[in-house]
This record gives C-alpha cells, structure tokens and sequence, in this order.
C-alpha cells in the first residue's frame, strides 16, 4: 500500500473501534525510523486533511500526526523540523475543534532537545492567547499544564523573556480548575515558577486563583490509578502558597480567619500553612497581628480535645518565634509594623514573648494549677524556637515554678510542676548554648530532682516518681551542667530504681527506656554502675517476678553493640556458679540464646560467628562440662537454651570455623551420643552435641572414620539408652545427617539400614519418624511409603506404639530448632509438607469408612498433627471429603484434636458454609455448644474456639437457617457465661449480641 493510502487509512479509521488507524501510524513511525521515509514526507501528505474545511477531518487529521510525532523518537527529528511542527501546530491553536489533537503534539515535541527557547515562548504565549484551557475535558487540560509545567522547569530564559505576561496567563489558565490531577501540577508548577521569575505584578491574580482552594478537601478513590492523597494535595497547596513572600503576604489574614474553623482537619492544615510559612510573611503584617495570632493558637491549645488540633498548634507557635528571633533591627525598624514611634528589635522581641510569659505566670501561680500542663506545653514550644527565647523564658518562668514546688506540699502539684521543669529541660538538651542559662539555678534544681535518692520519699505515687526520674535523666545529659560525681550520682539513682523489686511496673518501664537512652552516651557509665547492680540482683533474688525484669532489662541493654559483650560474659559467669535457682538459671540460659541470636541477626560484620564462638560457645560447652564433673549439671530446659545459642553460632560459621571447633569439642563431647548407658549427668550433655552436629554445613566433614558404622552405632543408642534425651539426640543427629546426604542412593541406604519399613514391633518409632522426617523434607519417595506403613501397621501390629506414632506424625513435620532446618543449612524442598499432606491424608480418607472405631480415632488423631503444619489453603482443595471426619473428630476426647478441627471447621464456614447447612442445627451446632461445656476435654483453647465459630455462624447464616436452634444456643451461652476463665466469657459476650441481634 503507498504512503498516502496508508495516511488515508489512518486518517479515517483513527476514530475506528479497532486498532487498525493505530498499527498503521506505528508502520509510519517505524518507516520513518529505519530512513524509508521522512516525516516531511508524511506531513505533506497530510496536508490536506490538516488545512480541510471539514472540522471533523481537520480533527482526525491532527490526531495522527500527533501520533506520529508521540511515537517517533528523539532521534527521527532534526532542529529544523522541530521549529516547523512548534511553529504549524501553535499556530492552529485557535482552532478550538483541534486544539487537544494538537496540544498532544506539541507535548511530544517539548520532550525533544530541540526544543529550545523560542519554541518553549511560541509555545506558552500561544496557549495564553489562543487556548481557553477551561473549556476542554480533563485529559486535554492535563496536557496543557503538563506542557506549561516542563517549560517553568527547563526553559527559564523563556520565563524571562515573557515575564509579567507568563504569570498573568497562568493565572488565567488556572482559573475554574478543579480536577486534582491537575491541580497537583499546577501547585507544583507555582514554586518552580517563584524561583525564577519575579510573581509581584500578578502575584495577587495568582493567589486570588489558588488560595481559593485552601483549605482543600478531596476523597480519594480506592481504585484511582493516579494514587494522588488529600494529604499530596494538601502539601503541594502548601507549598505554593508559601512559596513567595508576595503570595504569603496575601494569605496572613485569610489564615488568621480561618484559624477559628470548626474542624478539626481545617485547623491542622491551617496552623501547618501558618508553621511552614512563619518566616516567609511580611514582617510589618506579621508584627501587626502577631499577638491576635498568638491568642487563637493560644485559645486551641486550650480549648481542643484533639491532639492533633494540639500538635500542630504548638509547632506553629515555635515557628512564629522562630521567624520573629531572626528580625534584625534595621529590618523591624524601617517597619512601621507597631504603629507606635521606633522601637528597637529587643523591646519587640521581649513584647512578645510576654503575650505567653505574662498569660503563663498567671496559670502557674493559679490556686489549682489546672491548666499547667498546657501551660507547661505552651511554654515548651515558645522556648524550643530558639536559644535567645529559651534563655529568656527559662529565667522568667523557672523561679516561678520553684517557688511553687517549694511551699506547695499538694503531689499532684508537685507531679505537674516538674513535667512543666522537664519540658524546659528537654528543650536545653536540644539547643545549643543554653546550658549557661542553667547554671546559675544549679541548686535548686538539684533540690527539685534529688539526684541522689532513688527511693519515692514524701510518698511520692508513680507518676510523679517517674516524672522526677525523667527530669534526673535530662540533667545527665545537659552539657556541662553535672560534674562527674553528680552524673555517676544520677545514674546511681536510676540504676537501684531499675534493680529495685518494690519499683512499680510503669515506673521500671520508663526508668529502663531513661537509661537505654544514655547508654548511647555514657556506656562507660552503664557498664560500670547499672549492668553490675542488674547482675547482682539476678543472682540474689528470690523472685521469678523480678528475675523477668532483670533479664528484660538485660536483653535490652544487650541490643547495644557496645554492652553486649560486657553483658554476654558476665551472664555465663553467671551460669558458673552453682546456688542459682533453677527458675534464675533458665531465665539466664534463655536470655544468652536471645541475645546470640538477635546479634547474628542484626551484625552483618565478618567474622563475628566466630568471635561469638570463642567469646560464647567455648565457654557455654566448657560451663556445662564442668558444672556435669562437679555433679551439679544444668537443668534440661536451660541446656536445651544453651544449645540453642550454640546452635545459632555454629550454623552461621565457616566451614572452615566449624571443622576446627568440632575437631576440639567432638573428641570431648562426642561419648554423650555413643555410650549407650552413660552417667546421668554426662547423658543430658548430648544435647550439646546434637546441636552442634545438626548445625554444620553438608560440606564440613565429621571425622569418625567410618560414617555409616558411627551413624548405625548412634542408631543402637537411640533405641536402648535408658536417657530420653540422649535418645531424642542421637535421633535428631541420625536425621539430620541422612537429611544433609547430597547423594540420594547413599541416603537412602543409610536410612535403610537404620529403619526399614514396614515398622515392627522392635522399632524404635520414634527413630522411625525421624527418618521419615529426613527423607519427607527432602520429597523422597520412600519417606511416604514409610509413613504409610506407619499409618496402617501401627494401629494393627503393635497397638502399644500407636500414642508414640501419633506424636511421630507431629515430629516429622513441626518445626525444630536445629535438626532437619533450613537455619542450621539442611535440605527441606520447596512445599514438602504440602507434598507430604497429599500423599497420606488420600490412605487415610479411603481407609476411614471401613475401619474400627478403635482405627478411626487413631486416624483423626494424626489427621490432627497434620493439620496443624499444612496451610489451610490446602485442605480447602479436600475440605468435602474431609467434612465427614472433622464432624467425627468434635465427639473425640483430645484436646489438642479438638481445637485444631475446631479452627479448621472455623475456615469451612468463612469459605464455604453452604456445606453445611444440611448438618448445622442438627450437628454443628450442638457439637460446638457441648464443646463450650469446661471440662478436662474441653480446654481453654477448645471452648474459646467453639464460641467464636458459633458466633461466625451467626454471621454467614440467614436467620431463617439459623432460628431451629436458637433457644438452645441461647441456652447454653448463657451458662457459658459464667465460664471461670475471663477470655472465654469475652468471646461469649459478642458471641450472645450477635445471636440476639438476628432478624426474621
């Protein structure tokens, strides 16, 4: 086809439904890109459509050479031809039938290095004449604010050469626009625009245009693809307003008017406008009204109930005696601002900050001091704007408040009068040369604080305990204020109210987040006043209460890098020691397990596992040897703890790091896992070795010569030690080697010779399940025949094992902290345990119809551990079939089986309640409320699930559905109700007002 029949085509098919006109104009684009054809060429050849007398072809006509021009690159066009299309297409403007067609063009061409000054003037000066932008929908006017917005940003030798005239069109262009997709570009255009070119002339047509929007208000669609927010719109306003001194000028008084707005929204954009341009305004408007604004501000603070309201009002009060400290004699006294005669910059200064101080001195010597704290507030914000502020409200408003504190006996009083001292002293913290301001009230403030007591003298109630506490603290951190015996006084202070077991709960919490704050400063101070006295006390106290807090605190303090070593070594000193109490020693254990972990975690440094294992794990394994020769081993709990932090160091080590330290610690260690009848002390030490074993790498080697020998003999342990725990360890460790066997035949032949299948009745079950555990998490396929055999054996062979193979089916899948993991590097495939699911639950769905009734509990109950460890998701896919048997499982005694059929029957009601509609008033529901009933079967957990789906079934049923069993569900909610456990009856009350709440 020829060019010009394709240009035809395109022309009259643009308005087409199909995309023919498109894929034609993207051949023209791409013709003239390869160098086939030209875009003159193609202009010429729309010619004739373009200069029609027919509008609507004039139209079409426009609209493909836009397009064109949209989808060439910068590359298709040279510098003439740019000024020719700028020049044709701008000139056309005033064709209001083409102006969107033709703008789209001119937008492509405004991208193009080409397009340089003259163009960009061309361009705008045409808009302002020829375009009454208004008129036109939305897209189009997006385009024309676009095309303005990149010439304000990258053309402002244009903005020169046009000058007053750009910001006049501008304003005209703007005017009516209501859109926030285009209002977001023209707030934005309006700053850039400030920036360049002088607004004076216009600048009150272009206020007049956009203050109207203030304070703006728009409801964001959910599915709007733009994502624009009322609070983006909100900021681009802002900004625009406050963008120019001649704009702000002009929005003083509309601001100060709207200050009294009842909304609360209105008041925080308003006082935020009035904040982020306090130093912008004219100074002889702001020092005109500067006491009328004070006293609104003032009036909300008072007055408000939302802390927002609150929030923003007092930073606007700091930036408008921001604004007012940088006024310069010459500048307030060329102002005629006071209309009194010339006052110099001091008096003025002074003057306002009395319109706080005088109001702030009657509400402190007040009777009833009700309004101190707002005061207190007020006086924060007007002192935090500057040092020269605060050093002037300090010295007025501090003798005040001593005065007060020392002939006032109220505690209540006393409690606001130092929350109204702490906000000034934590403002001088913040500031810069203040602290000399401090000085000279050096003693009466140490009187009001009493650094050196920790103990709430005068009866003092927690609130107030805190508050001087906190005011301790801020002293601690002033410059130069304390000297070294005071701060060592002050921390001493804090350091025993964080000890201290009598400290009330809320005081303890805000004391530790005082210290936590200067250990960032004085961690020479922490480490050798505070972490001393918590270790102290950990070692003496008696009390599982306080021992929590301490190794809460610790924990806390163990985050900083810096104190975590200190805290590190001194709690396994700790755990050397023998009179600890057991409660003590496993609070102890946990806390290094915590810390070890959240310190590999967090510390992307190199080498800090193996630091962490000479610092750490040596002296952990050396502890627990010691402690197991001298006959007084560690309790199994805290052992199991230690072995976790172990675990963690080792599993994050080198390989390299791990062959040395198991080359040290095996030939010491290792018996725990060999010896078949070892000492009891020694037998709780495989633990250990379990972890360490189980967190190597696949590629380190274990050195005990012949593997398959040394696992088999591991095996013999596991089924004949008298000690349980070496038992569980030498199975965790069995596991986890044959899991981390990269060769599949010599797995499976290790796994073989430990445990074939079917099980009989000298297997050791649980060894069993560990290497179903092994081989499942690596989706071999032996692992589900193995449990299969499990599943169909047990219950008819060897009965006895049937309690051991149910807790087996858990063992195989359920997490465990360091054998057969993905954090200690072992092989567990993507979806294994959904794989696992799939495999089993098939032989138990067709098994359960035809089995005894002894059978078909023993199938719930491993339906139960598999339940527990496969996404719900899963069983949706089954949930028909499974129906049936999560029915059956409610009238079974388990606890454990109850609640977890009780929260997937919850899914089925959520998902799909239509299944049960024919079984819900004659079954579901009288299950569930018999299940509601507190018995040894029914736990906690059991009676709180079965309210909460009765009350979901409220929720998804009709009432017509529902009203059969009304009264009995009634019924039992209200003995329900005086369940003895509280978060049981919680859930009956909601459950009950939604039952009663049902309509016919």
């Amino acid at each position: 086809m020829s060019d010009a029949r394709l240009v035809e085509a395109a022309v009259f098919g643009i308005e087409q439904p199909n995309n023919k006109a498109i894929e034609i104009v993207d051949d023209i684009a791409s013709s003239i890109e390869s160098g086939k054809s030209t875009l003159l060429h193609h202009v010429q050849l729309l010619q004739s459509y373009l200069t029609s007398d027919a509008s609507d072809v004039r139209s079409k006509g426009t609209q493909v050479l836009s397009l064109i021009l949209t989808k060439l690159s910068k590359d298709a066009f040279q510098k003439n031809s740019v000024s020719v299309l700028v020049t044709f297409l701008t000139s056309r403007l005033s064709d209001p039938i083409c102006v969107p067609q033709l703008l789209d063009g001119i937008h492509a061409l405004s991208r193009l290095p080409f397009y340089g000054t003259e163009e960009a003037k061309q361009t705008s000066l045409s808009i302002f004449k020829d375009v009454h932008v208004q008129s036109f929908q939305q897209r189009t006017r997006n385009v024309a604010f676009q095309i303005i917005e990149k010439i304000v940003k990258d053309h402002p030798k244009t903005l020169k050469q046009i000058g007053d005239d750009f910001v006049l069109g501008l304003a005209q262009m703007v005017d009516g626009e209501k859109d926030p997709r285009n209002l977001m570009i023209v707030f934005q255009i309006i700053p850039a625009l400030v920036e360049r070119i002088n607004i004076q002339k216009y600048a009150e047509d272009l206020f007049e245009v956009i203050f109207c929007y203030f304070p703006i208000t728009f409801r964001q669609k959910s599915d709007d693809p733009f994502e624009i927010s009322p609070d983006d719109l909100k900021v681009a306003l802002r900004n625009a307003i406050i963008s120019s001194p001649y704009l702000t000028t002009q929005a003083l008084k509309p601001l100060i008017e709207k200050i009294e707005a009842t909304s609360a929204n209105v008041k925080v954009d308003v006082l935020d406008t009035v904040a982020s341009g306090a130093d912008k305004f004219d100074q002889k408007e702001l020092l005109a009204n500067f006491e009328n604004i004070v006293d609104l501000i003032r009036e909300d603070i008072f007055m408000t109930s939302d802390e927002r309201v609150l929030e923003h009002a007092l930073g606007a009060l700091t930036a408008l005696y921001a604004s007012i400290s940088s006024y310069k004699d010459s500048q307030v006294m060329n102002s005629d601002a006071m209309d009194v005669e010339m006052t110099s910059e001091a008096t003025i200064k002074q003057n306002k900050l009395d319109i706080i101080l005088d109001e702030a001195n009657v509400q402190l010597t007040s009777e009833d001091l009700s309004q101190c704290d707002l005061t207190g507030k007020i006086v924060e914000a007007v002192a935090r704007s500057c040092a020269e502020n605060f050093v002037v409200v300090f010295n007025e408003i501090a003798p005040i408040l001593f005065k007060r504190f020392e002939k006032d006996e109220s505690l209540v009083h006393r409690r606001q009068i130092i929350v109204a001292l702490n906000r000034l002293l934590k403002v001088s913290t913040e500031l810069k040369n203040v602290q000399s301001a401090l000085v000279s009230f050096h003693d009466r403030i140490l009187a009001v604080y009493r650094i050196e007591s920790s103990s709430n003298e005068d009866h003092e109630h927690a609130t107030l305990h805190t508050s001087r506490l906190r005011g301790i603290q801020l002293l601690i951190l002033l410059d130069n204020f304390l000297t070294d015996n005071e701060k060592h006084l002050g921390i001493k202070t804090l350091t025993e109210c964080l000890v201290n077991s009598d400290t009330d709960d809320s005081v303890h919490q805000k004391v530790l987040s005082y210290i936590l704050e200067l250990a960032d400063i004085f961690p020479n101070n922490i480490c050798t006043i505070t972490l001393p006295e918590l270790f102290k006390a950990l070692k003496s106290t008696q009390s599982t209460k306080h021992v929590d807090r301490i190794t809460h605190s610790l924990k806390e303090f163990g985050t900083k890098k810096y104190l975590f070593s200190n805290i590190e070594m001194s709690l396994i000193d700790i755990l050397s020691t023998t009179g600890l109490r057991a409660t003590s020693e496993l609070y102890v254990a946990r806390l290094i397990q915590e810390l070890t972990h959240s310190t590999l975690e967090n510390n992307t440094e190199n080498g800090i596992s193996g630091s962490l294992m000479d610092s750490v794990a040596t002296p952990i394994l050396q502890n627990v040897i010691r402690r197991a020769e001298n006959q007084c081993p560690f309790e199994l709990e805290s052992l199991k703890e230690l072995a976790r932090a172990i675990s963690f160091i080792v599993s994050a080590s080198s390989t390299q790091a791990q062959s040395e330290f198991i080359q040290h610690w095996l030939p010491l260690i290792g018996n725990t896992v060999t010896e078949i009848k070892p000492k009891d002390e020694t037998a709780n030490i495989s633990i250990m070795t379990s972890a360490i074993l189980c967190s190597l790498d696949p590629k380190t080697i274990i050195s005990v010569g012949d593997m398959a020998g040394w696992i088999k003999h591991i095996a013999e342990v596991a089924r004949q030690s008298p000690h349980s725990a070496q038992r569980q360890s030498a199975c965790e460790i069995i596991a986890s080697v044959i899991n981390k066997t990269s060769n599949s035949s010599l797995r499976l032949e290790l796994a073989n010779s430990i445990s074939g299948a079917p099980p009989t009745p000298d297997t050791n079950i649980t060894l069993f399940c560990w290497v179903i555990r092994a081989l499942a998490a690596c989706k071999d396929k032996i692992a589900y025949d193995m449990a299969r055999s499990l599943l169909t054996s047990t219950i008819s062979q060897i009965p006895k094992a049937s309690a051991e193979a149910i807790a087996g089916y858990n063992l195989i899948l359920a997490s465990h902290p360091w054998a057969v993991t993905r954090n200690t590097k072992g092989v567990l495939k993507l979806l294994y345990q959904q794989r696992f699911y799939s495999e089993i639950v098939p032989t138990i769905l067709q098994g359960f119809p035809s089995a005894s009734k002894e059978t078909k509990t023993y199938y719930l109950m491993v339906l139960s551990r598999i339940f527990q460890h496969v996404p719900k998701t899963i069983l949706m896919h089954d949930i028909e079939k499974l129906l049936p048997l999560l029915i059956e499982a409610l009238r079974l005694t388990d606890p454990d089986l109850k609640s977890t059929t009780l929260e997937t029957i919850s899914m089925v009601i959520s998902e799909v309640p239509n299944l049960l509609r024919l079984d819900l008033t004659s079954t579901i529901i009288p299950l569930h409320l018999e299940s509601m009933i507190p018995s040894a079967e029914n736990s906690i957990a059991v009676r709180c699930s079965a309210v909460k789906n009765v009350r979901l079934i409220a929720d998804k049923f009709t009432y017509q559905d529902l009203q059969p069993a009304m009264y009995q569900v009634l019924k039992a909610l209200a003995k329900a109700a005086d369940d003895h456990k509280r978060l049981v009856r919680q859930e009956v009350v909601k459950c009950r007002t939604k039952w009663l709440l049902l309509e016919d």
